[in-house]
């Protein structure tokens, strides 16, 4: 995570709690081993405010601006920690074929391949062969 970046909804950015974690650590630690041993997170912890940041010099239209999203440092901590500790068994639950948990892989390259057959069956208008086969799975 970097120091320096925008703060949290509390006003405090990861700089703040690395300078003093020798004041802080010990209840930090406590709170999230209580959150993980309860299995609830408290609600205010979770609340993350998105923000219109400026791409460059000028911001005339909304293409110039990008939104970003400001976590709590006490939640990023915790996404943390939990993912480090569940990615040595993640390859026994996610199947190579989920694309969204492959490292090198985007979760919007499976949208944009869905957009492309979508856009390339309506657009078919000859020929009573398909070429396309679509199959809809719905889990509840």
């Amino acid at each position: 995570m970097h120091l320096d970046k925008s703060p949290s909804p509390d006003g405090l950015n990861l700089t703040f709690y690395q300078r003093f974690w020798k004041e802080i650590g010990g209840d930090i630690f406590s709170a999230a081993t209580s959150w993980l041993a309860s299995g609830t997170f408290p609600a205010d912890l979770n609340a993350t405010h998105i923000v219109l940041a400026s791409k460059g010099d000028t911001t005339e239209t909304m293409k110039d601006r990008c939104p970003i999203s400001l976590c709590n440092v006490l939640y990023m901590i915790i996404y943390k920690v939990l993912a480090n500790r569940l990615r040595p068994l993640i390859n026994k639950w996610i199947s190579p074929e989920q694309d969204a948990f492959v490292p090198t892989h985007s979760i919007m390259d499976n949208s944009l391949i869905a957009f492309e057959i979508l856009h390339y069956m309506h657009c078919k208008y000859k020929g009573k062969i398909g070429d396309v086969h679509l199959q809809v799975i719905l889990h509840y």
